[in-house]
């Protein structure tokens, strides 16, 4: 359903061994054009031994007031923003090269510090954001066939929170990333159909390997009148750009209530910058304390036995990781455009932003490296981060939040009760605007297909990350297909290096693994319930 990830075999770049390459070329970006008027004359000046100051200068404009019209049919409906990063780990924002969005959305919103999404893997986790729901129930549980993709989607995306939204007079607008193999697994050029509950359809076509947009240049862009348009390599055809144009257009027109939803590639690998950053000066994170892991004898089969990355491994994660944070400038500029917009239009003040990705990745952790699909911190935590009406800024949550709570949110917040039965999560509202609630102290992960490159990469049992997860508390329970298991305190251990489920309890550890049964069969009301 929802916005894009690549096939297992590309778009998985995020899973695959990571390819870094030359950087690309700084490319220079025409001169900006003169507005009308900028070449009249410059105003004469006061004679020389004239007394007289100069006048101060004129204040600016305050914003425009909200277009009469669109006022009219807005009433007090919120609109939605959703801004979908891809392959961003929490490390992966900072200051120095995401100013935008910590002053927009961090200093300016509410930060989730304990966001996970359920399933660590690109098509599934975003199925999961527009549709509120588990794996197991959407059944969209890998990238590519049989079991994944755009050819499973179907009852997913009739399920989105789009549709939903739609129904009660929203204009929606999907914009970017969307899902891979759309439209076809195989066949490209093919026919392009726009999923019901959009009015506004810009999105990536996504058939490895003929074209995608992980690169950032040379693909296909689906549109609303079902049909496509190719980009190819000049500067202005840098993808994350072309999707800040196409949202720029859409916010500049659009009458509220809407939602918008703008999925970025950013920072999925190769991790291809701007070409204007790409000889950006950058801070990527320090390596986490689980980095190149030295003793691995704890750990289940399928990674026990991988070797401790080379100098030359090493070297590469660290150009990686430069180019993914380069990358990410052109999110954060098209973040201050896009709110900006919203802002001079007067229409922000009532628009809910939500910025957050679909999954995190493993730089060199426990020797892992361009991996998203394990259960380990690295992978299923995300940044998570809510500006809007009622929220009061600067603010920060431990709360343990999903991306299966999204949709249930945004339903609740324009106050819409159609679709929300089905979902799986929880609204995130009394969070939000600071109310008293009792919440959730535990979820689950899981991960059904296998991504054979992923599997490849660490040449173990074909069953290796097909698994399922209990999130308790501080506390983490793993049962793997193939027999393994791994228990973590993340309270004293946070990098998760220390597999103690070996010397468990063996009651608490069968209580753990009760819940985590009935997880795995929920559905709707059983989801949300607590233990």
């Amino acid at each position: 359903m929802m916005s894009a990830c690549s096939s297992g075999s590309s778009e998985d770049a995020g899973s695959d061994p990571v390819d870094i390459g030359p950087p690309p070329p700084v490319v220079e970006l025409p001169p900006v054009a003169e507005p009308p008027g900028s070449s009249e004359p410059p105003p004469a000046t006061e004679p020389p031994g004239s007394s007289e100051p100069p006048p101060p200068p004129e204040p600016p404009p305050p914003p425009p007031p909200p277009v009469p019209e669109c006022a009219a049919r807005s009433g007090p409906r919120p609109n939605f923003v959703i801004l979908l990063t891809d392959d961003q780990e929490r490390r992966l924002t900072d200051a120095s090269y995401t100013p935008a969005i910590t002053q927009r959305l961090v200093d300016g919103g509410l930060s989730f510090d304990k966001a996970y999404v359920t399933t660590s893997l690109c098509c599934p986790s975003r199925t999961s954001i527009l549709s509120g729901q588990y794996a197991h129930n959407h059944r969209v549980l890998s990238n590519d066939k049989p079991r994944g993709g755009y050819p499973v989607a179907g009852a997913a995306e009739a399920a989105s929170v789009a549709v939903s939204l739609n129904r009660a007079g929203y204009e929606t607008a999907f914009i970017g990333k969307y899902i891979n193999q759309y439209p076809s697994y195989t066949e490209w050029p093919a026919p392009v159909s726009v999923p019901p509950g959009w009015t506004h359809w810009f999105a990536a076509v996504d058939v490895f390997p003929k074209t995608g947009p992980y690169n950032q240049f040379n693909y296909n862009m689906a549109r609303t009148d079902a049909t496509s348009s190719f980009f190819g390599s000049q500067a202005a055809d840098y993808f994350g750009d072309v999707i800040t144009r196409d949202a720029a257009a859409y916010f500049e027109s659009v009458c509220a209530p809407f939602l918008a939803f703008v999925s970025y590639v950013s920072p999925h690998g190769p991790a291809t910058p701007a070409p204007r950053h790409a000889a950006a000066t950058v801070a990527p994170p320090l390596r986490a304390p689980a980095y190149n892991e030295a003793d691995m004898s704890d750990k289940p089969r399928w990674i026990r036995d991988l070797p401790l990355l080379t100098d030359e491994q090493q070297a590469q994660l660290q150009q990686f990781n430069e180019n993914r944070a380069r990358s990410m400038l052109g999110v954060d500029e098209s973040v201050e455009q896009l709110l900006g917009i919203l802002d001079r239009r007067g229409i922000g003040a009532n628009t809910y932003v939500f910025f957050l990705s679909d999954n995190g990745l493993h730089m060199g952790e426990h020797r892992l490296s361009g991996i998203k699909d394990t259960p380990y911190e690295e992978a299923i935590g995300i940044p998570f981060f809510a500006r809007g009406p009622s929220i009061a800024p600067g603010r920060r949550s431990d709360a343990l939040v999903l991306n299966i709570d999204l949709a249930p949110t945004i339903l609740d917040l324009a106050g819409i009760a159609d679709g929300a039965a089905s979902m799986d999560g929880r609204s995130l509202k009394p969070l939000l605007l600071g109310e008293p609630v009792s919440w959730r102290t535990d979820f689950l992960v899981e991960h059904f297909a296998n991504n054979p490159d992923s599997i490849n990469k660490v040449n173990r049992n074909p069953f290796a990350l097909e698994y399922a997860a209990l999130h308790r508390g501080h506390e983490v329970l793993v049962d793997y297909a193939y027999g393994d298991s791994e228990y973590y305190d993340l309270a004293a251990d946070p990098s998760q290096s220390d597999n103690r489920a070996a010397t468990m309890d063996a009651a608490a550890q069968q209580a753990m693994r009760q819940r985590l049964q009935d997880l795995m069969r929920c559905a709707g009301d059983a989801c949300r319930a607590g233990p």
